[in-house]
């Protein structure tokens, strides 16, 4: 009797998840069929129909990650369209160094699903028109246009961290500044504000950070003196 197409869809997922499962546990260099298939209880045939080799499982079980992200993802309530913005992001970035070996193995790849681009875009373009509602967007501004270029520069972050330019940490920093630095240019009002101080202060912390590496104790001068 044929499997029915639902059922179909539901091993699939079954299937991806004990992927990720498994890549999480063990790591993505333990990765081969006949283990997975033991790993999932299925045939090797089975795997080898559903994905045709073991590149195609892994790139379908970190694209499906991406492509039920921000569906899935709860907004935060009473809260500003920038802090949402930012909340979203960072749920993006927990998201990212959970699957983080999918992840690098997906964007050095340049295989992520073009209908989660699409999706994650379409988020940040609503939140920028909340921006707009609010009343603090300047009235020139194409918010598809700004949407496209804050995801071309966070997934320009992401390649940085996948390619071990930056570490976790700094991959989450730099995300938010560059969605700030996107921003400040077009917005107004409090949350033109809320961007400036937002900047202000990671400058502030990284200057003291590296005065407190070199040994500086005392505040910088001018002139060179302590």
């Amino acid at each position: 009797m044929p499997i029915s197409q639902e059922r179909r869809k539901q091993r699939r997922e079954r299937l991806l998840a004990k992927t990720r499962e498994f890549v999480r546990a063990q790591g993505i260099q333990a990765v081969n069929i006949r283990k997975l298939a033991q790993y999932c209880d299925v045939s090797v045939p089975t795997l080898y129909n559903q994905f045709g080799n073991k590149d195609g499982l892994l790139q379908a079980a970190g694209e499906e990650v991406f492509l039920n992200h921000y569906s899935s993802l709860d907004h935060p309530e009473n809260c500003s369209a920038l802090e949402r913005m930012l909340y979203l992001d960072g749920k993006n970035v927990d998201m990212i160094l959970e699957n983080a070996e999918l992840s690098i193995l997906l964007t050095k790849a340049g295989r992520v699903d073009a209908s989660s681009l699409r999706m994650a875009q379409g988020v940040f373009g609503e939140l920028i028109e909340d921006i707009k509602r609010q009343g603090d967007l300047v009235d020139w501004v194409d918010t598809r246009y700004i949407a496209e270029r804050i995801y071309v520069r966070i997934r320009a972050v992401v390649a940085e961290w996948a390619f071990g330019a930056i570490n976790d940490e700094q991959l989450r920093r730099i995300r938010h500044l560059d969605i700030a630095l996107v921003l400040l240019g077009v917005t107004t009002g409090k949350t033109h504000a809320f961007l400036k101080q937002m900047l202000i202060e990671d400058r502030s912390r990284r200057e003291k950070n590296h005065f407190e590496k070199a040994g500086w104790t005392g505040k910088p001068s001018l002139c060179g003196g302590r």
